[in-house]
């Protein structure tokens, strides 16, 4: 997760150093990998964003901790038959870092998803993002806490994000 957490803070400083066209975001979303979660976006040009989200569940279902932090890539592009521009595709790339505390297991583990979506404007500042794709699972530690039968995390699964952004 530190690697995560440092990765996030050189994108964002080198990029805050950086000529930026269009802007930041702060964000807010839920997901499958990411639970609920907040972060912050930078668009380092018209059609490239990055931006990192730390995410978890609260506690609110399954009697588990769970930790997440991400940083991703975003490539936008943009409908020419779209006058407002209000919609645009993007492909993105995420990596994750996860931990879970459960019953059972301690686990710390990284992820990669591609995924493709959509970003759909409002107005200036608020807008809507829906994106899904797979995600590959390597698992980097676990600690099992009992000796009772119980699973081990799939290597591929699906992810899918909704998420609302706000300009600064």
């Amino acid at each position: 997760m530190r690697f995560l957490l440092l990765l996030a803070f050189v994108l964002i400083y080198s990029a805050s150093l950086a000529q930026i066209e269009s802007g930041r975001q702060i964000t807010a979303g839920a997901g499958l990998y990411e639970s609920f979660s907040a972060g912050y976006r930078i668009n380092l040009l018209s059609n490239i964003a990055i931006g990192f989200s730390a995410g978890s569940n609260f506690r609110l279902y399954n009697h588990e901790e769970y930790y997440m932090c991400n940083a991703y890539f975003d490539w936008i592009f943009k409908k020419r038959k779209d006058p407002d521009n209000l919609s645009k595709w993007y492909v993105s790339g995420k990596i994750y870092n996860i931990v879970i505390d459960d019953p059972y297991y301690i686990w710390d583990f990284m992820a990669f998803s591609p995924c493709a979506g959509i970003y759909h404007n409002f107005t200036n500042k608020f807008g809507v993002s829906v994106d899904a794709g797979p995600v590959f699972n390597l698992v980097l530690y676990n600690e099992r806490k009992t000796f009772d039968t119980v699973g081990w995390p799939y290597h591929v699964l699906g992810n899918v994000r909704v998420q609302v952004y706000f300009g600064l």
